[in-house]
C-alpha cells in the first residue's frame, strides 16, 4: 500500500475566513494542475492529496499568501492505514473503469 501512495500528501489549508474558500481553489487548481480537493465553507477548511515536494508546498503557500487568501493553517495531515487502504483502492476502481 505505501508502495501505490508513493509521496502523496494530504494536505490541510485552514483559512480564517470563509468567503475565502473558493479564492483558494481557484489558486490551489492553478498550482497544482489536476488536483482533486475536498473544502467546506461552514469549516473553513481545504483539504487535498498530492505529490509535492518542500517547495512546491512552499510556493504554493507563497500564492495563497499573495491572492489575499486570509490562510490561518497549511500543514500536512499525516495518513493512517484505513486512509491509505482507501485511497488505493479508490485508485484501483478508477483504473477498472
Amino acid at each position: 500500500i505505501t508502495e501505490q501512495l508513493g509521496q502523496m500528501r494530504m494536505v490541510e489549508i485552514e483559512l480564517r475566513d470563509a468567503s475565502d474558500v473558493s479564492k483558494a481553489v481557484s489558486v490551489l487548481e492553478e498550482n497544482v494542475p489536476g488536483v482533486e480537493s475536498t473544502s467546506s465553507e461552514s469549516e473553513k477548511l481545504i483539504r487535498f492529496r498530492a505529490n509535492l515536494t518542500e517547495e512546491a508546498m512552499q510556493q504554493l503557500l507563497a500564492s495563497l499568501v499573495n491572492g489575499s487568501v486570509s490562510v490561518s493553517q497549511f500543514h500536512e495531515v499525516q495518513t493512517d492505514l484505513e486512509d491509505a487502504f482507501l485511497t488505493v483502492t479508490k485508485e484501483d476502481r478508477a483504473k477498472m473503469v
